[in-house]
């Protein structure tokens, strides 16, 4: 009986490798900022989060100069991009 506990314990490299695995997959979840949307965006002092408007980066020729000052700018994300753009840059603040 003696022996069958003895086998059953486990060895001191057994406890070491139970220890790493815990380690390595019980971590609590490490947050970290998604550069290329923190780069795109601006959040104001009022918690206002802006963004480029788009489609002026290539191909605007035969636009009417109009339509093109339309597109320069800043304009404000919807509801739903807010509630994106907070999980993926969650430590950005105003300037």
């Amino acid at each position: 009986m003696l022996s069958l506990i003895q086998s059953l314990r486990p060895t001191v490299a057994m406890n070491n490798v139970a220890q790493m695995f815990v380690r390595n997959t019980c971590k609590s979840a490490h947050v970290k900022t998604k550069k290329a949307v923190a780069n795109r965006i601006k959040i104001c002092g009022s918690g206002k989060i802006t963004r480029g408007k788009t489609g002026r980066k290539h191909g605007n020729t035969g636009w009417s100069a109009a339509l093109l000052r339309k597109k320069t700018g800043m304009t404000e994300l919807t509801g739903f991009q807010k509630k994106h753009v907070k999980k993926y840059v969650p430590f950005k603040q105003s300037p």
